[in-house]
Protein backbone atom coordinates (compact mmCIF):
# COMPACT_ATOMS: atom_id res chain seq x y z
CA UNK A 1 0.00 0.00 0.00
CA UNK A 2 2.97 2.27 0.78
CA UNK A 3 4.35 1.66 -2.17
CA UNK A 4 1.79 2.54 -4.36
CA UNK A 5 1.10 5.64 -2.13
CA UNK A 6 4.31 6.84 -2.88
CA UNK A 7 4.18 6.73 -6.61
CA UNK A 8 0.79 8.85 -6.61
CA UNK A 9 2.61 11.24 -4.48
CA UNK A 10 5.81 11.23 -7.06
CA UNK A 11 3.21 11.29 -9.68
CA UNK A 12 1.52 14.50 -8.44
CA UNK A 13 4.86 16.40 -7.36
CA UNK A 14 6.01 15.53 -10.72
CA UNK A 15 3.53 16.81 -12.17
CA UNK A 16 3.60 20.28 -10.14
CA UNK A 17 7.47 20.29 -11.23
CA UNK A 18 6.81 19.71 -14.96
CA UNK A 19 3.71 22.90 -14.37
CA UNK A 20 6.17 24.66 -12.51
CA UNK A 21 8.94 24.59 -14.78
CA UNK A 22 7.01 24.90 -17.95
CA UNK A 23 5.44 28.33 -16.52
CA UNK A 24 9.21 29.78 -16.53
CA UNK A 25 9.67 28.63 -20.29
CA UNK A 26 12.49 26.01 -19.55
CA UNK A 27 13.92 24.04 -22.03
CA UNK A 28 13.40 19.79 -21.57
CA UNK A 29 16.35 19.37 -19.40
CA UNK A 30 15.15 21.70 -17.33
CA UNK A 31 11.60 20.69 -16.91
CA UNK A 32 12.95 17.31 -16.31
CA UNK A 33 15.15 19.21 -13.34
CA UNK A 34 12.88 20.46 -12.17
CA UNK A 35 10.49 17.44 -11.96
CA UNK A 36 12.81 15.02 -11.21
CA UNK A 37 13.67 16.52 -8.07
CA UNK A 38 10.32 18.09 -6.78
CA UNK A 39 9.20 14.64 -7.20
CA UNK A 40 12.04 12.75 -5.37
CA UNK A 41 13.80 15.24 -3.66
CA UNK A 42 12.09 15.63 -0.23
CA UNK A 43 11.75 11.71 0.06
CA UNK A 44 15.61 11.62 -1.01
CA UNK A 45 15.75 13.93 2.30
CA UNK A 46 14.01 11.59 4.17
CA UNK A 47 15.93 8.19 3.15
CA UNK A 48 19.12 10.21 3.91
CA UNK A 49 17.90 11.51 7.57
CA UNK A 50 16.60 8.00 7.99
CA UNK A 51 19.57 6.09 6.68
CA UNK A 52 17.43 3.86 4.56
CA UNK A 53 19.26 2.19 2.07
CA UNK A 54 19.21 2.24 -0.87
CA UNK A 55 17.58 5.89 -1.58
CA UNK A 56 13.79 5.13 -2.77
CA UNK A 57 13.88 6.14 -6.02
CA UNK A 58 16.93 3.49 -6.29
CA UNK A 59 15.22 0.67 -5.31
CA UNK A 60 11.73 1.62 -7.47
CA UNK A 61 13.46 2.93 -10.29
CA UNK A 62 9.73 3.04 -11.96
CA UNK A 63 9.41 6.43 -10.07
CA UNK A 64 12.34 8.14 -11.81
CA UNK A 65 10.86 6.46 -15.13
CA UNK A 66 7.51 7.82 -14.82
CA UNK A 67 8.67 11.50 -14.03
CA UNK A 68 10.82 10.73 -17.43
CA UNK A 69 7.94 9.63 -19.02
CA UNK A 70 5.76 12.69 -18.42
CA UNK A 71 8.05 15.34 -18.57
CA UNK A 72 8.80 13.42 -22.42
CA UNK A 73 4.80 13.67 -22.75
CA UNK A 74 4.68 17.26 -21.66
CA UNK A 75 7.11 17.92 -24.06
CA UNK A 76 4.48 17.44 -26.98
CA UNK A 77 2.94 20.35 -25.93
CA UNK A 78 3.76 23.58 -26.55
CA UNK A 79 1.55 25.48 -24.15
CA UNK A 80 -0.69 24.15 -21.53
CA UNK A 81 -4.20 25.82 -21.23
CA UNK A 82 -3.91 28.62 -18.93
CA UNK A 83 -6.63 27.30 -16.59
CA UNK A 84 -3.56 24.14 -15.97
CA UNK A 85 -1.29 26.79 -15.35
CA UNK A 86 -3.65 28.15 -12.20
CA UNK A 87 -4.38 24.80 -11.11
CA UNK A 88 -0.33 24.32 -9.67
CA UNK A 89 -1.97 23.88 -6.32
CA UNK A 90 -3.82 20.72 -6.88
CA UNK A 91 -0.64 18.19 -7.47
CA UNK A 92 1.27 20.68 -4.82
CA UNK A 93 -1.27 19.88 -2.48
CA UNK A 94 -1.74 16.30 -3.05
CA UNK A 95 2.36 15.62 -3.42
CA UNK A 96 2.30 17.28 0.41
CA UNK A 97 0.09 15.64 1.81
CA UNK A 98 0.63 11.64 0.88
CA UNK A 99 4.45 12.17 1.23
CA UNK A 100 4.14 14.19 4.68
CA UNK A 101 2.01 10.94 5.54
CA UNK A 102 4.44 8.59 3.89
CA UNK A 103 7.77 10.79 5.86
CA UNK A 104 5.85 10.19 9.13
CA UNK A 105 5.24 6.37 8.49
CA UNK A 106 8.52 5.55 7.63
CA UNK A 107 10.07 7.39 10.56
CA UNK A 108 7.49 5.30 12.79
CA UNK A 109 9.10 2.44 11.03
CA UNK A 110 12.69 3.73 12.19
CA UNK A 111 11.47 3.77 15.76
CA UNK A 112 11.78 7.83 15.70
CA UNK A 113 10.11 9.75 18.23
CA UNK A 114 6.62 10.99 17.14
CA UNK A 115 7.51 14.43 17.24
CA UNK A 116 10.66 13.58 15.02
CA UNK A 117 8.63 11.81 13.43
CA UNK A 118 5.94 14.40 12.63
CA UNK A 119 8.82 16.88 11.82
CA UNK A 120 10.31 14.31 8.90
CA UNK A 121 6.78 13.61 7.15
CA UNK A 122 7.13 17.92 6.95
CA UNK A 123 10.61 17.69 5.29
CA UNK A 124 9.66 14.89 3.08
CA UNK A 125 6.58 16.41 1.84
CA UNK A 126 7.36 20.05 1.49
CA UNK A 127 11.02 19.85 0.55
CA UNK A 128 9.97 19.18 -3.05
CA UNK A 129 8.36 22.28 -3.48
CA UNK A 130 11.06 23.72 -1.90
CA UNK A 131 13.62 22.62 -4.53
CA UNK A 132 10.86 23.59 -7.22
CA UNK A 133 10.44 27.36 -6.03
CA UNK A 134 14.56 27.60 -5.74
CA UNK A 135 15.22 26.11 -9.45
CA UNK A 136 12.40 28.33 -10.63
CA UNK A 137 14.00 31.22 -9.20
CA UNK A 138 11.45 32.21 -6.47
CA UNK A 139 11.48 31.97 -2.94
CA UNK A 140 10.19 29.05 -1.58
CA UNK A 141 6.33 29.61 -0.87
CA UNK A 142 6.79 27.79 2.46
CA UNK A 143 9.08 30.50 3.62
CA UNK A 144 6.51 33.46 2.96
CA UNK A 145 3.39 34.27 4.07
CA UNK A 146 0.53 32.47 2.47
CA UNK A 147 -0.90 28.95 2.41
CA UNK A 148 -0.27 27.40 5.96
CA UNK A 149 1.97 24.13 4.17
CA UNK A 150 3.89 23.34 6.76
CA UNK A 151 1.18 23.74 9.77
CA UNK A 152 -1.19 21.47 7.51
CA UNK A 153 1.49 19.32 7.15
CA UNK A 154 2.95 19.08 11.18
CA UNK A 155 -0.80 18.80 12.27
CA UNK A 156 -1.79 16.39 8.95
CA UNK A 157 0.91 14.01 10.81
CA UNK A 158 -0.28 14.27 14.33
CA UNK A 159 -4.03 13.28 12.99
CA UNK A 160 -2.21 10.43 10.55
CA UNK A 161 -0.76 9.09 14.14
CA UNK A 162 -4.02 9.73 16.10
CA UNK A 163 -5.32 7.67 13.49
CA UNK A 164 -3.25 4.72 13.46
CA UNK A 165 -3.74 4.95 17.50
CA UNK A 166 -7.53 4.78 17.19
CA UNK A 167 -7.61 1.60 14.28
CA UNK A 168 -7.50 -1.64 15.07
CA UNK A 169 -4.30 -3.16 13.60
Amino acid sequence: MLDILEFIAVVAAGIYGILHARAKRMDLIGVFTVAFLTALGGGTLRDLILDRDPIFWIRHQEYAIAVFVMVLLASFFKQFPPKLERALYIPDAVGLALFTILGADYALQADVPLFAAAIIGVVNGAFGGVIADIMCDKIPSLFVGGPLYATCAFLGAWIFFGLLHLLPG
